[in-house]
């Protein structure tokens, strides 16, 4: 992470623990945006899959609980992108490209999820 923050501009970064992808985001980006996660650009882990179905567990209270297998989130321009992550592929990290960055009307979620 430190070389990464080093050698490009890293706009925020959220450890995905207790309050999973709803409360944590939103702290690294300002009110008058939104993230929008694609929830199919990765595949949880067989235990999050588990829960899921065997606790009938709703998906926003998944999203809201639990990492789903996203430890941390980094939000960088578009254009680094790409090498921000062939360069933690290099080191062994498994990296997605999760979402994006919008502007949010002040009616909206400021996380929203598609895919």
């Amino acid at each position: 992470m430190r070389n990464l923050i080093r050698d490009f501009p890293v706009s925020g970064i959220a450890h995905i623990t207790g309050g999973g992808f709803i409360d944590n985001l939103p702290r690294v980006f300002p009110k008058r945006c939104k993230a929008v996660i694609d929830i199919s650009s990765w595949t949880p882990p067989a235990v999050f899959q588990y829960l899921h179905k065997a606790g009938k567990i709703p998906f926003r209270d998944m999203m809201r609980t639990f990492n789903n297998g996203i430890g941390m989130v980094m939000v960088v321009s578009p254009e680094n992108v790409d090498e921000v992550l062939s360069r933690l592929e290099a080191i062994g990290e498994a990296a997605y490209l999760i979402g994006r960055i919008e502007p949010r009307d002040h009616k909206e979620e400021p996380v929203q999820f598609s895919g």
